[in-house]
This record gives structure tokens, sequence and C-alpha cells, in this order.
């Protein structure tokens, strides 16, 4: 897995697996689906605010197995905005997209 440090609104991130195809019938990698946050983001972020965020995630592509995180990895950098939710479970960190970095 090739990972690449980059510095975003003054924030350290690594990306990795750039070259991952995600959507194999239209060929969009993982690098494409970034670049179009990054577009977005001007747009999508005022919605985001304060908004606790789910992520589904396809770990081998949009065809295959999918599951739902909820919680806030304990790897994520320190500057990631969080807030706890109570649920029937446990305590869970959602993320808050307050900037492209999150995102």
């Amino acid at each position: 897995m090739n990972k690449i440090p980059v510095t975003i609104e003054k924030k350290e991130i690594t990306l990795s697996n750039l070259e991952k195809i995600l959507w194999p019938d239209d060929n969009i990698s993982k690098a494409e689906l970034i670049d179009y946050y990054r577009q977005v983001s001007p747009y999508l972020l005022p919605h985001l605010w304060e908004r606790p965020m789910t992520m589904k995630r396809f770990p081998d592509g949009i065809g295959g197995k999918s599951f739902y995180q909820k919680d806030c990895p304990e790897y994520a950098p320190e500057w990631i905005k969080t807030v706890p939710i109570v649920s029937e479970e446990k305590n869970i960190n959602y993320i808050l997209a307050h900037d492209l970095p999150t995102l």
C-alpha cells in the first residue's frame, strides 16, 4: 500500500491506495473521488456543518461488501472534531466535517 503525506489547509494527512479503482464500470479511482470532494467542498461543507457523519465503506470497491463506519477511529488525527452521541449500545464519537482535510 503506497502512502503519500500531504498538507491541506495546514493540516498533515496521509493518503493511501490512490490508484485503487472504486467504481470499476466507470474506471473511477480513489484519487478521482478525493479530487471530486475537493472540487465540491465549498458547496458541500456548509451543509455538513455540525452534522454527525456516517461513512458507508466499500473496502473492495462499489461491487463488494460494505459496512457503515460511525465511530471516529482511534488513529484519526487529533484535529478532527467529533461529537459523542449515545446509542442503545454505546457512546459513538461521530466525525464532524468542518473543513476539507476532514472531508
